[in-house]
C-alpha cells in the first residue's frame, strides 16, 4: 500500500486550473458569454486544460466529462444547457432580472448545476447528492467575484447521538470546515450569517488510502510514528486552511484551495454508482468521521493506481478531499 500524502503537488495544480472553469462562459445557444466584474474576459487556451484523460478531477468524480480543451468546454455547456433533464429555478422569483439555476440530476445522485444572470451564464459546478446531513452553524460566507462564487465557513453542531457510535474508542467532536456550494451565487443572497442549518456535505477525494480493517490502519499508524511523521486517529477531520500561514493567505498565487480537508473515518455505507447521463462509473461511501458522516466520491483511477481496496462497509478510508454542500433547507425552499 502508498503511504497516504495529504498534499499531493500534481493535484494541487490541476486544482488551481479548475479555477478557469469558474472564469471562463461559454455561449448557450443566445446566452452572452460573462465578462468577470473586473471588466476583462478571461483569457483561456488549451494548455489551461493539459491533464491526462484518466486523471481524476471533480467533474469526473461523479462520472461527468471533464473538459479538455476551450472548445469542448464550451460544447459541455451547451449540452448542459440543453438537455431535456436540465430543470431551471429562479429563486429570487424573476429570472429576467435576478437570474435563474440550471440543475441536471441524475439516479444515482451525481449533479450538475450552472447559473444564468441577465444573459450570461456563469459556469458549472459538480456535487454530489447524498444521505449526509450535518448540523452546522454557519458563521462566514466569502464572495469570490472573479468566479461569481461563495464558500462558507461554519463548524459541526454535535447532538447526544453523535456520541453514540457504537465504538467505546470513538471520540466525536465539532469540526470547523470551509466548503463551496453548487449554487452559492443565489445562496450568497438568501443566507444571513450567523445560521443555524443542516448541510448535506460531499467529499471529492483527491487522494485516497483505504484500510480493509482498524487493525490494518493501526499497523499503518505506529509505521508513520516510526517514521518520525504524524499519525491521524481512525476518525479524524482538519481543515487544511490551518496548515498554511498568513503570508500564503495574502499571496494569491500561493493562497490554496481552502475548501479542503484531509480526513479520516469508518465506511458505513458503499457502493459503485452509475452515472447515466455519461455511462461512468464511480466509488461511493458513507464515512462517519469526528464530526458527523460525510459522502464521499472516488474516481475509480485513485483505487485502481495503488492497487487499493475499494470502499466497504467496516474499512477505513484517508484522504485527502475538496468539500461541496447543500443546505438542505434552503435548497427544499427554493428548487421544487
Amino acid at each position: 500500500m502508498q503511504p497516504f500524502q495529504p498534499f499531493d503537488k500534481s493535484y494541487a495544480s490541476w486544482a488551481k486550473l479548475l479555477l478557469v472553469f469558474h472564469l471562463w462562459a461559454a455561449v448557450v445557444e443566445s446566452i452572452d458569454p460573462i465578462t468577470p466584474k473586473g471588466g476583462h474576459s478571461p483569457q483561456v487556451t488549451s494548455h489551461s486544460f493539459e491533464k491526462p484523460p484518466n486523471s481524476p478531477c471533480h467533474y469526473s468524480s461523479i462520472g461527468f466529462e471533464t473538459p479538455w480543451s476551450t472548445d469542448h468546454m464550451i460544447e459541455l455547456s451547451k449540452s448542459f444547457a440543453r438537455n431535456p433533464s436540465t430543470k431551471m429555478y429562479t429563486p429570487a422569483g424573476n429570472a429576467q432580472e435576478h437570474g435563474c439555476l440550471l440543475h441536471l440530476s441524475t439516479q444515482n445522485g451525481a449533479e450538475m448545476w450552472g447559473a444564468v444572470e441577465r444573459g450570461s451564464f456563469l459556469g458549472m459546478d459538480p456535487h454530489y447528492c447524498g444521505l449526509s446531513r450535518v448540523p452546522m452553524r454557519l458563521t462566514e460566507k466569502k464572495w469570490d467575484d472573479s468566479s461569481n462564487a461563495a464558500a462558507f465557513v461554519g463548524t459541526t453542531v454535535m447532538e447526544e447521538s453523535d456520541n453514540d457510535s457504537g465504538d467505546d474508542d470513538a471520540v466525536m467532536m465539532p469540526m470547523t470546515l470551509e466548503f463551496d456550494c453548487p449554487y452559492s451565487f443565489f445562496a450568497n443572497d438568501l443566507v444571513e450569517m450567523p445560521q443555524e442549518c443542516t448541510v448535506q456535505l460531499a467529499a471529492f477525494a483527491h487522494e485516497i488510502a483505504v484500510f480493509d480493517r482498524l487493525e490494518d490502519y493501526k499497523k499503518h499508524c505506529q509505521e508513520v510514528k516510526a517514521r518520525g511523521d504524524m499519525a491521524f486517529a481512525d476518525r479524524s477531520f482538519f481543515w487544511t486552511a490551518i496548515f498554511h500561514d498568513d503570508e500564503e493567505e495574502e499571496d494569491s498565487d500561493k493562497r490554496p484551495p481552502r475548501s479542503n480537508a484531509i480526513m479520516t473515518g469508518h465506511v458505513v455505507q458503499s457502493e459503485v454508482k452509475l452515472n447515466e447521463q455519461t455511462g461512468e462509473y464511480f466509488y461511493w461511501a458513507l464515512v462517519e468521521t469526528v464530526g458527523g458522516r460525510l459522502d464521499v466520491v472516488i474516481h475509480p483511477h485513485l483505487i485502481d493506481r495503488h492497487g487499493e481496496s475499494p470502499p466497504r462497509v467496516g474499512c477505513i478510508l484517508q484522504g485527502h478531499f475538496w468539500l461541496s454542500g447543500r443546505l438542505v433547507d434552503l435548497h427544499e425552499k427554493f428548487c421544487k
